[in-house]
């Protein structure tokens, strides 16, 4: 018993845990610090840490969004924001079957969106920056780098 109850506060410590290194650690309390109320674009990448380090909401999971057969009435939002926002085709995905939103499949969309139409998305959708690995350049004014990640502030 002794070793079961170990294990899961060893597990328990593990998922509370901050394995950052100190500049993804900087990076992610300036993100932190900034003033928001809108949701974040994020992608596969990015969507876990936004919450967990940077503390900020975002408008989909691109990790997983499974849920939606569990809970229906999320289907026209969900549709929606991959459609808007991620632009994908809700209803021929680039990968079938698969709940997640892969970066291969989103990069070339956010690279060529132009400054209005992501002024644009973020009135409608009341987006407040998006967070891309770094390699990615999109055209909106940089906030906030470190070597993984890019915050684009939208608000």
């Amino acid at each position: 018993l002794k070793e079961k109850i170990n294990f899961r506060i060893e597990m328990f410590k593990k998922n509370f845990s901050n394995s950052l290194n100190s500049e993804e650690l900087e990076f992610w309390k300036k993100v932190q610090k900034i003033n928001s109320e809108g949701y974040f674009v994020t992608t596969f990448g990015s969507s876990e840490p936004a919450l967990k380090f940077g503390k900020k909401p975002y408008i989909i999971n691109a990790n997983y969004f499974d849920l939606v057969p569990y809970h229906p009435y999320t289907v026209s939002e969900t549709k929606v924001i991959l459609e808007n926002i991620y632009g994908l085709d809700f209803n021929n995905p680039p990968i079938k079957f698969w709940p997640e939103i892969r970066d291969q499949s989103i990069i070339k969309t956010f690279e060529e969106r132009s400054p209005d139409e992501w002024k644009s998305l973020s009135k409608m959708y009341n987006l407040s920056g998006v967070i891309v690995p770094s390699n990615w350049k999109l055209n909106i004014r940089e906030k906030i780098t470190s070597n993984k990640y890019t915050l684009y502030k939208l608000q």
